[in-house]
């Protein structure tokens, strides 16, 4: 089973640049109401297809405190004695907002398939409104 090793945030949700580092075990993620721990959460389901766990349209990730119109989360991710560097971007499409995955900085449909198949996701979330 693979995990993630650490992920950076670049001008995602209320994150400017913000590395979290993991380990192959359990992973805790405290912190004050307001402080970005859903976003951190949600920064990982980005990884999987569709829109996230929020399901939140993409171009509503992007840190709107900046002028910037992209986010980037780059995470570093361990399976089998290899590290993946896989990206999840946001990208201008035809006036569309769309979400892209690099794999070692490839898009290739393969390596996508993949890394798809690597990942396992279980959510336990409380309630929001």
């Amino acid at each position: 089973m693979g995990y993630f090793r650490s992920i950076k945030l670049k001008n995602y949700r209320n994150f400017l640049d913000s590395s979290f580092e993991f380990d192959d075990k359990c992973n805790i993620i405290i912190g004050k109401n307001g402080s970005g721990k859903t976003n951190v959460l949600e920064s990982l389901s980005l990884f999987e297809k569709g829109r996230g766990f929020r399901k939140e349209k993409i171009i509503n990730l992007v840190n709107y405190e900046t002028n910037e119109k992209n986010f980037n989360i780059r995470s570093i991710f361990h399976h089998e004695d290899t590290d993946y560097t896989v990206d999840v971007s946001n990208i201008d499409k035809n006036e569309k907002n769309l979400k892209k995955i690099f794999i070692n900085n490839s898009s290739d449909v393969d390596s996508l398939k993949y890394f798809e198949n690597l990942l396992s996701f279980i959510y336990f979330l409380p309630g929001m409104e």
